[in-house]
């Protein structure tokens, strides 16, 4: 029975998570964002390479970079495009590091510390939701720009910017489709 209870308040959490923007201007307390690089941390690694790792963002003058790296929703460059991460009390980038990514399996490792890192991300946003912290995931970057501005190395790839706070939009669950609508069994009709 209190496994049964731990699942479904799980897939309840799972259903809060959604991209938030609205935050409480507050920051967030260190003990809550050690939980997140916890979180973070215990994303899987199947080849044990460990290829991810989060660039964490506090300095206005890095964030501004940042910003000037953002696109659109339309991944254009447009005026103001994700400006709205300026001020954010958590602002963070996920990285691949491509030479551990590529030591094992060649190219290929870049790709599975890619989809490694989203798992990652996911439980970061998970476990945010436990602590009423709202979360987005921007991907509207250019990735050349977002490198140049943090003069990260030739090697260390970013994927994905991840915006934070207290938030009290959490409560509403976001609209998905039935899993009885997306799972098939032994073949794809």
């Amino acid at each position: 029975m209190e496994r049964q209870l731990e699942t479904n308040h799980l897939l309840v959490l799972m259903q809060k998570i959604e991209n938030v923007r609205n935050f409480i201007s507050k920051p967030l307390k260190e003990n809550d964002k050690t939980c997140l690089y916890k979180a973070y941390s215990y994303g899987h690694s199947s080849m044990g390479n460990f290829a991810r790792e989060m660039l964490v963002v506090e300095k206005q003058s890095i964030r501004n970079r940042v910003v000037e790296s953002t696109l659109s929703p339309y991944m254009t460059k447009e005026q103001d495009n994700q400006s709205w991460i300026e001020n954010v009390p958590f602002l963070a980038i996920t990285l691949i590091d491509k030479k551990r990514a590529i030591a094992r399996v060649g190219q290929v490792g870049v790709k599975v510390a890619e989809r490694e890192a989203e798992g990652a991300l996911q439980n970061l946003r998970l476990i945010a939701t436990t602590l009423d912290i709202g979360t987005t995931v921007v991907r509207e970057f250019n990735e050349k720009v977002l490198q140049d501005n943090l003069e990260l190395p030739w090697y260390v790839k970013p994927i994905a910017i991840i915006a934070g706070g207290y938030s009290n939009n959490l409560e509403k669950k976001s609209p998905h489709l039935h899993y009885k609508e997306i799972i098939h069994k032994d073949e794809w009709i």
